[in-house]
């Protein structure tokens, strides 16, 4: 019982550390960071929406180095970007995958029945001709 108190007490501890550092992390930055800060944003959320960002990564690790905030601005502007490029063309995506769930299984629907139709009018004419050999 005890081995179980002192798990929970430590559990809780490193919890509340994770919490305070975050939320100390948060206030810590300064405003000529959050450019930088608001860049980065932009580039995880062009990343998210499935952009090509390695450019856009090499290029913000220069301008941290270069400490210059008008050049995240416009980093913030072509991240923008991909991030819109990259929606678009996910919009596109999911509207073929969309039209082709509902289309392809009505043309495989009508193949299967064109190829039943012929199946059986080869039947038909298969018996017609035995019956007519007959007699």
């Amino acid at each position: 019982m005890i081995q179980r108190k002192t798990r929970h007490a430590v559990v809780l501890t490193v919890l509340a550390l994770l919490v305070t550092s975050s939320w100390i992390a948060a206030f810590a930055i300064s405003a000529s960071d959050s450019s930088a800060l608001e860049a980065f944003r932009s580039i995880r959320l062009a990343e998210d929406a499935g952009a090509d960002v390695s450019s856009l990564i090499r290029d913000y690790n220069t301008l941290l180095e270069a400490d210059s905030d008008a050049s995240f601005a416009g980093l913030l502007d072509v991240a923008g970007a991909a991030r819109e490029d990259a929606s678009s063309r996910t919009v596109i995506r999911n509207t073929i995958l969309v039209v082709s769930v509902i289309v392809v299984p009505m043309v495989l629907s009508l193949g299967v029945a064109l190829l039943r139709r012929f199946h059986v009018t080869l039947e038909k004419e298969r018996f017609l001709d035995r019956e007519i050999q007959l007699k």
